[in-house]
């Protein structure tokens, strides 16, 4: 029988949630992702914790978009548009 690597209790007794480390950085359309990751982890038996060494679990949500645009700003008043 193969085990469900997605499960949160293959890697912990079944007494003992796994416990996720989160940080966002960036926009707020990164901090919406943020929420809506924690929901769906948070449904699938995950908890939070206060510090990543405590965590079986870290994410950091970044956000790609800024510093597109932040190039495409740069790009813009060094020549015309594009």
């Amino acid at each position: 029988m193969q085990a469900d690597i997605h499960s949160p209790t293959t890697q912990k007794p079944s007494n003992t949630a796994p416990k996720v480390g989160f940080v966002s950085l960036g926009c707020p359309k990164a901090l919406t992702d943020s929420e809506l990751i924690l929901t769906q982890l948070s449904a699938e038996g995950y908890q939070t914790s206060k510090t990543f060494e405590g965590a079986d679990l870290v994410i950091v949500n970044t956000c790609g978009f800024l510093d597109a645009a932040r190039r495409e700003a740069a790009a813009g008043r060094a020549g015309p548009i594009r």
